[in-house]
């Protein structure tokens, strides 16, 4: 992806601290292992911890970041699995290109997925 902009995790992040979800999502998504506090559906969206921004898993889906130090956001080969969480925002992967697969097992989401000409490995 040449001359293409893609923001940083710090911009991802903006001024709001990560859920406990979304925590767990950047640690597993570097060993290829689901992230998840709940295999469960969660019943709504007042429980802050198991919400997981869109932008973080177009973020992730896009290939992350290679930063210098332990807390490097390469996302393992096998790509984003998540379970239990409610998506706040839209997952908008229109026109990417990604060969990783995307797995969202029992989540709620809040707004659509755009997947209008994404190119992904999977999407389960």
């Amino acid at each position: 992806m040449k001359n293409v902009y893609l923001p940083t995790i710090e911009e991802v992040k903006g001024d709001r601290e990560w859920s406990r979800l979304e925590i767990d999502l950047l640690a597993k998504c570097r060993l290829g292992s689901p992230a998840r506090l709940s295999a469960s559906l969660p019943k709504d969206r007042r429980n802050p911890d198991l919400r997981v921004r869109g932008e973080l898993v177009r973020y992730l889906m896009l290939g992350g970041c290679n930063m210098k130090h332990s807390d490097s956001c390469l996302p393992h080969p096998k790509g984003v699995n998540i379970r239990g969480a409610w998506i706040d925002g839209i997952i908008d992967l229109n026109g990417c290109v990604s060969k990783l697969n995307l797995t969202l097992m029992s989540c709620l989401f809040t707004q659509r997925l755009d997947l209008q000409d994404a190119c992904i490995g999977a999407l389960f």
